[in-house]
């Protein structure tokens, strides 16, 4: 008889715990957030350090704000796309077609898992978007959709290696391109930060090397333990740090 009965508490406690475990499950699930903005102009020149692509920056400050105002930005996974950038485009495309659509109906766009917002003034309902998105079924479909992610990996270059994030019109960036190559035996790995690898690749830097990300500006250089940001800091102080045996930090993404 007590066998029985402890038989059927332990199917009770199965009972209540398998749905609370799969509710924290998924509830610790990030949902995927992607903006779309076309954005021909980064203001190049204008500015020292250079900032690219002024209104591509504007729009997602205004969605991580929004998310941010919601407690809703830890439990999103962003990503932001320039489709003015043929690389940007191409993942633009796929995911219109993945969704059914050749295209939004207008930029700037986001999808929230399969759901579509698009317009400047959609994108003002982005919060409740993907609190509709955070709903059970939702999550659960999401769960047990196969997806491929981006494999981030750590490892270190010598010391005299120096991450340079670059852009290639930009006056101050091919200033600060011309001093790096001048210096003897500096071994330079430069990155495009306006396609999305490149931008990906410079927040996980800055979050490393725990730098403001300062809005994607260039020339931003890390090596050894240090950071510089512009040619005026670049040509100041880096021959500095040149004389010190500290690895530079080594970030690649699959």
């Amino acid at each position: 008889m007590s066998i029985t009965r402890n038989k059927g508490i332990l199917a009770g406690v199965i009972i209540v715990f398998i749905p609370a475990f799969i509710g924290a499950m998924l509830s610790a699930q990030k949902t995927p957030v992607t903006l779309y903005v076309f954005d021909t102009c980064g203001g190049c020149n204008v500015q020292n350090p250079c900032k690219p692509c002024t209104l591509f920056i504007e729009q997602i400050n205004k969605c991580k704000r929004l998310l941010k105002e919601n407690n809703l930005l830890n439990k999103t996974e962003f990503m932001a796309y320039n489709v003015y950038m043929d690389s940007d485009a191409a993942v633009y495309k796929n995911q219109m077609n993945a969704i059914g659509l050749e295209e939004a109906p207008s930029l700037p766009a986001i999808v929230i898992g399969n759901m579509l917002i698009s317009g400047r003034d959609e994108l003002e309902n982005l919060a409740d978007a993907v609190k509709t998105e955070r709903r059970f079924v939702p999550l659960l479909k999401q769960f047990l959709r196969v997806s491929k992610k981006e494999e981030i990996k750590m490892g270190i270059y010598d010391e005299k290696t120096v991450v340079n994030f670059s852009l290639p019109y930009c006056e101050d960036c091919i200033r600060t391109d011309s001093f790096l190559e001048s210096l003897q035996g500096l071994k330079i790995i430069k990155i495009d930060p306006s396609d999305a690898a490149g931008r990906l690749l410079y927040e996980r830097y800055c979050k490393t090397y725990g730098v403001s990300i300062n809005d994607y500006a260039a020339p931003r250089l890390f090596i050894q333990r240090s950071s510089f940001l512009g040619y005026a800091e670049v040509s100041h102080s880096l021959e500095k740090v040149l004389s010190g045996n500290f690895k530079t930090i080594k970030i690649e993404v699959n």
